[in-house]
């Protein structure tokens, strides 16, 4: 049984209504405390004293009203978030701080190339990063509108973070929004300036000396757009360990340019 008393705050209110459900032997199973009003699920001991029960309720001082409900508020607002989360086009979720994720709608594990069932496992490290998560944990700033290329999916996205406080201010996680985008300042090889091709064969230049400046200068030109190792990984279809390497070949760091 679930009821709704209408009420005045005030210290001790919760212990009175209590008294009444053990004198009625009464099994309380949830008690939420909104803005002048308790919500109260319990077992009844038989189903025929709900009346007294009532009764004996409206007696205690300062509950104005008791009726049957047929929800709680935390399952309603519950319900309702479900059904905003379900009615977005772009992807939304929440993390904690450990990364993994707790709230989440369709449109984010498609962009993102995750499935329901693996969501009990923190992130990666490499998608912490790319989503900007990472940073606005440990900055405590939102970012706005950063384009980003899922390697996973081969999409482009614009990624919005913004940190959860609790009331000390302290963070407890962070909300990620996803935008599909069409990458308007996407990399692209085919289109790159690349010098080492235009340029004269040198004497004496093999061609992986020159395939070697090719890539150098590959490496080069996505460091400068993306300021990122994971990144660049991403975009170039490397691993993390893999682009660092080349990087270190290269003479090259995360924001060379």
């Amino acid at each position: 049984m679930r009821l709704c008393m209408t009420c005045t705050n005030r210290p001790g209110l919760l212990l009175d209504i209590s008294q009444v459900l053990v004198e009625q032997k009464c099994t309380i199973v949830t008690v939420e405390v909104v803005e002048g009003a308790v919500y109260l699920e319990c077992h009844l001991a038989v189903a025929e004293q709900m009346p007294e029960l009532i009764r004996e309720l409206l007696r205690v001082k300062d509950i104005h009203t008791v009726k049957e409900v047929t929800t709680m508020p935390s399952k309603e607002w519950a319900e309702q978030l479900e059904a905003v989360l379900s009615a977005l086009q772009d992807g939304l979720l929440s993390v904690n701080l450990s990364g993994i994720v707790e709230k989440y709608n369709k449109t984010a594990l498609t962009i993102l190339n995750l499935k329901a069932d693996n969501l009990d496992q923190p992130l990666s490290a490499a998608l912490m990063d790319i989503l900007f998560i990472s940073r606005t944990i440990k900055e405590g700033y939102s970012f706005r509108n950063q384009e980003v290329f899922m390697g996973t999916t081969g999409r482009y996205c614009t990624v919005s973070t913004r940190p959860l406080r609790n009331n000390n201010g302290k963070i407890t996680g962070v909300v990620i929004v996803l935008c599909e985008s069409q990458g308007a300042w996407a990399f692209k090889p085919q289109i790159l300036p690349l010098k080492a091709i235009e340029g004269p064969v040198m004497a004496g230049q093999t061609l992986e000396d020159r395939l070697g400046a090719v890539e150098r200068e590959i490496l080069q030109a996505t460091i400068y757009k993306f300021r990122s190792s994971r990144q660049a990984g991403a975009v170039l279809g490397l691993s993390h360990t893999a682009i660092l390497k080349k990087l270190k070949k290269h003479g090259l760091q995360s924001g060379s340019y």
